[in-house]
């Protein structure tokens, strides 16, 4: 069993670290480190992750159904909870939605690079059961076999969930960045940029759902985006 009692104290101590800063707002300090969950939230999934694939396959292999696509789902989960948090203080005029993208984006840089460092061959190689290498640096889950079939090893509810709750994260980030922007003037090449910002998440939403369509899919989205901002914003050309 990979969990003994300092394993369990320890994922304890840094759970009780990451609701410190998801709650943060309570204390009333007017600080704005409630943004820095979104980062607090690796170290309790990455030790979760090097716990469960400590020891190599043998000891993989108890939790492979659950496996790495597990923990991430926690991360995402646990992400959620702090954009909702957010999205409603956005949408109260309480936050700015440019801080939320930023802390969010930053978790994500974070966290791949983690994924570069911790399961190379020079650190903690067994991290890397599991996992496939993407462009010969991240490892990532094994969502999908090399025949573009579903992993078979791991269970299809977990799947499913995985993929409704990345797809749930963007829409709860796209909610209040619409009403935030909504009447603001912004000209044809502001929308073409944030629309460009997205470009990634919905390679994510296709990838996951449809790896043979990827492409397409996000081209499709991003279309659908670029529609919204532009029923939602306003030309930042005045007419004389």
């Amino acid at each position: 069993m990979a969990f003994d009692l300092n394993s369990i104290i320890i994922m304890i101590t840094l759970s009780i670290i990451f609701i410190v800063f998801l709650i943060f707002d309570i204390f009333k300090r007017g600080e704005r480190y409630s943004l820095l969950a979104y980062v607090m939230a690796l170290p309790l999934i990455n030790y979760l992750w090097f716990k469960i694939t400590e020891g190599s396959s043998s000891a993989y292999a108890e939790y492979q159904s659950f496996g790495v696509l597990g923990m991430y789902l926690i991360l995402v989960l646990l992400w959620i909870v702090a954009m909702i948090r957010d999205a409603i203080l956005v949408i109260r005029k309480r936050k700015e939605i440019d801080d939320v993208l930023l802390f969010l984006l930053v978790a994500l840089i974070v966290q791949f690079v983690l994924t570069a460092i911790l399961p190379s061959n020079n650190l903690i190689p067994d991290m890397q059961t599991g996992c496939s290498s993407y462009l010969a640096f991240f490892w990532l889950p094994e969502l999908f076999t090399a025949t573009g079939d579903l992993n078979p090893v791991i269970d299809p509810n977990l799947v499913l969930s995985f993929r409704i709750s990345v797809t749930a994260l963007v829409v709860l980030i796209c909610i209040p960045l619409l009403n935030d922007i909504r009447g603001e003037e912004a000209n044809l090449v502001a929308v073409v940029v944030i629309t460009a910002i997205f470009i990634i998440p919905f390679w994510i939403i296709s990838y996951i759902w449809a790896p043979e369509s990827t492409a397409v899919l996000t081209f499709l989205f991003c279309v659908i985006l670029f529609v919204a901002l532009l029923l939602v914003t306003q030309s930042g050309q005045r007419s004389s």
